[in-house]
């Protein structure tokens, strides 16, 4: 049996976390799209980071009778991560928890709400790197569906990043209420015609319409945040700001072509560790919920921020 405050590691906890940040995409998150784990062995160090000019060299493969073949090489940059813990503790009081057990589990009500909020977090950390790039603001808001042109915005964007790195973005993120404006918009409309009213379809259905008609995978972002002071009543808004969206290069893992970034997590830690301990004088079983992470861009030219939308 533990001692009093001795913290316990609660595997039964840790795989519902996980099911959890799977899950996590539901609330309109689309962070870890952009930027995706991947796992370390170290908390901190230096990893390889791609630069454009051995994306896009030149090579002459032509060999001369008798003579050798042409060789080349390729390199990194090289950049540093430092992976910060991150963590939360919320109180499950002993006798409520028994009073509500024939209604809800407290403890893993506990730490959904602790994984909701650092998911939040994490986004929110997300979008401020986002938001960092150079801006490309649109000729004409999207807004304006008589005249806006996303096709022909997300055509000429996917250009541009695909000259400087030499592979085509695959991944454009925007809010739920840009979407809602191509739906509606001249451009699009005269598209989808010829199919059914994309007005009534699904919500799925109309994502993957979208994304055909502007050749990349959507991810909409819906997640809100409260912009409130602490004390004030709640006032949401959205986490990512409707006149952007971000149109990138993804990846799962340093191997396999450029990427816009990466979320580096210490694997020691796990992506997300679950911990409880008995408080005495509260008579309460603490869940704590942690990580271990940093964020760090790989390729900025992988990246293309639009600006008003």
């Amino acid at each position: 049996m533990s001692g009093p405050n001795s913290v316990i590691a609660r595997r039964d906890l840790f795989d519902l976390a996980k099911e959890f940040d799977v899950a996590g995409n539901a609330a309109g998150y689309v962070g870890l799209s952009i930027m995706p784990m991947f796992s370390t062995s170290l908390q901190s160090g230096a990893f390889p980071k791609m630069n454009k000019e051995d994306l896009m060299k030149n090579a002459d493969d032509s060999r001369s009778p008798r003579g050798g073949y042409n060789r080349i090489d390729f390199g990194f940059d090289q950049d540093t991560f430092s992976c910060v813990e991150r963590g939360l503790e919320g109180p499950v009081d002993e006798t409520l928890a028994e009073n509500y057990d024939s209604y809800l589990d407290a403890e893993i009500e506990m730490q959904n709400i602790l994984l909701g909020h650092q998911a939040k977090n994490r986004e929110i950390r997300i979008r401020d790197i986002v938001y960092a790039e150079s801006g490309n603001a649109v000729g004409t808001a999207w807004s304006t569906a008589a005249t806006c042109t996303p096709r022909e915005d997300v055509k000429d964007a996917i250009a541009t990043v695909r000259d400087r790195t030499g592979v085509a973005p695959n991944g454009l993120t925007i809010t739920w209420a840009k979407f809602q404006e191509i739906l509606v918009c001249e451009e699009f409309l005269g598209s989808a015609k010829f199919t059914a009213n994309p007005l009534t379809m699904a919500f799925e259905a109309q994502v993957a319409l979208v994304s055909a008609f502007l050749g990349v995978d959507l991810k909409i972002s819906s997640g809100i945040q409260n912009t409130a002071d602490e004390g004030q009543d709640f006032s949401g808004s959205s986490i990512w700001d409707d006149t952007k969206g971000f149109l990138w290069i993804g990846g799962s893992s340093l191997q396999g072509g450029p990427k816009y970034g990466l979320t580096m997590n210490w694997s020691n830690d796990s992506l997300v560790g679950t911990e409880s301990y008995e408080e005495e004088q509260t008579r309460s079983n603490i869940i704590r919920v942690r990580s271990h992470e940093d964020h760090k861009i790989v390729l900025s030219e992988a990246g293309y921020l639009f600006t008003g939308l």
